[in-house]
């Protein structure tokens, strides 16, 4: 009886029914159209794209006017700021840089958007996989548990052999019952990093879990393509031109100031009297110092971040090609394996049935099948992960 409420709690799990079958590229492109990242990092290209517009602009003239006692009386200028070829051109080259470092900034985001979907999806299908596996290995412990029972009731079994198939169903159940939980877990992360409800399950798996296919050189693994390694790449860049703009910007900006005089009430000017200037600003007290500082220091953090950027990106995608190439022999070893216990069940069944296994011969038998087909799934899992972070990192790079 207890077995059978096991059983019974593999299906109180949180579904909603007609579920949509989802593939993985449609779970990809859900995630990335709903991401809050993605609409946060959408705003940051926005608002580069709005400083280079502002950077191209020229600066307003400014209106003056004055009122004195003296003659002439009224006064007016017109200011006119001189926007000079070396300081502008510093301008628009840094909101340029910025702007290019805002967009690979987004693809960077986008790529790790979609390896965290791809590789929970790729999770999830491991998950239903081996809660499907248990589910079964528990209903075939619970058949056998009856058998035994039957055949104990027949004189053709032992109290002990009733105790073993009790504990493995047990057993069984438990198991079951936890990796139908990790399942569902599983599945609702994935809706969440998708952006739809965390809750309740809404759509299915459409996509088999297998060995991947596609396959990348070696020699075109290079980290310098990565997303993050071209974001920041990009960074540096923009930190290096504003260092360049904040330089030149040390002298500030000069103007042109066009006027004119007027209204003299003794009557011995008449008319307006022009006026023209220049203004030229003196760095006595403030040669922009603090901005060079800071900017020398975000360059500094820039390449830094560079260095750390190509580290880590080299190494991901070492790994990962060691990991899918050590998983994808392990899953030829795991079919072979997998084949030799399932043969063996098959066979220890028909002993058993005829009297020839002892009980505790044939749980031994499944348990071996169990493990062979638990490990079998997790290497593949492994090998999709894998290739899956090699997949996104060298095709999101500097190309898009």
């Amino acid at each position: 009886m207890a077995c059978l409420v096991a059983l019974a709690i593999l299906h109180a799990s949180p579904v909603l029914g007609a579920q949509q079958p989802l593939t993985r590229a449609e779970a990809i492109q859900t995630a990335l159209g709903k991401s809050v990242l993605v609409t946060a990092i959408s705003a940051d290209t926005l608002a580069a794209s709005a400083r280079l517009r502002s950077a191209r602009e020229y600066p307003n003239p400014s209106l003056s006017l004055s009122y004195s006692k003296d003659a002439p009386q009224n006064h007016f200028s017109v200011d006119i700021p001189l926007d000079l070829p070396g300081i502008r051109s510093a301008r628009v080259r840094a909101a340029e840089a910025g702007r290019t470092s805002a967009r690979f900034g987004f693809l960077a985001a986008r790529a790790a958007i979609e390896l965290n979907v791809d590789t929970m999806y790729t999770t999830a299908q491991g998950a239903e996989l081996r809660a499907a596996l248990s589910r079964s290995t528990a209903v075939d412990a619970a058949k056998l548990l009856s058998d035994t029972r039957a055949r104990r009731d027949a004189g053709d079994a032992s109290d002990l052999d009733v105790n073993l198939a009790e504990v493995s169903a047990a057993q069984a159940a438990n198991t079951a019952n936890a990796d139908s939980i990790e399942a569902v877990d599983t599945r609702l992360e994935l809706q969440a990093a998708m952006g739809l409800r965390g809750d309740t399950i809404v759509f299915s798996l459409h996509d088999s879990l297998a060995a991947p296919t596609s396959r990348v050189a070696p020699t075109a693994l290079n980290p310098a393509s990565t997303p993050t390694v071209a974001a920041a790449s990009a960074a540096v860049s923009a930190a290096q031109q504003t260092l360049i703009f904040e330089r030149r910007s040390v002298f500030g900006v000069p103007s042109i100031q066009l006027g004119a005089d007027a209204k003299d009430p003794s009557g011995a000017e008449k008319g307006l009297l022009p006026t023209i200037g220049v203004a030229l600003p003196m760095p006595l007290f403030n040669r922009n110092s603090g901005a060079v500082e800071a900017a020398h220091a975000e360059v500094a953090r820039a390449q830094a971040g560079l260095e750390i950027a190509r580290l880590d990106a080299s190494t991901q995608l070492a790994r990962a090609h060691r990991t899918r190439t050590v998983a994808e022999s392990r899953i030829v070893l795991d079919r072979t394996i997998l084949d030799a216990a399932t043969r063996n069940v098959s066979m220890a069944e028909r002993a058993f049935a005829a009297g020839e296994m002892a009980i505790g011969d044939i749980l031994e038998t499944r348990r071996a099948q169990h493990d062979a087909q638990a490990q079998y799934v997790t290497d593949l899992v492994s090998a999709n992960v894998a290739a899956a972070l090699v997949r996104v990192l060298t095709a999101n790079g500097v190309t898009q």
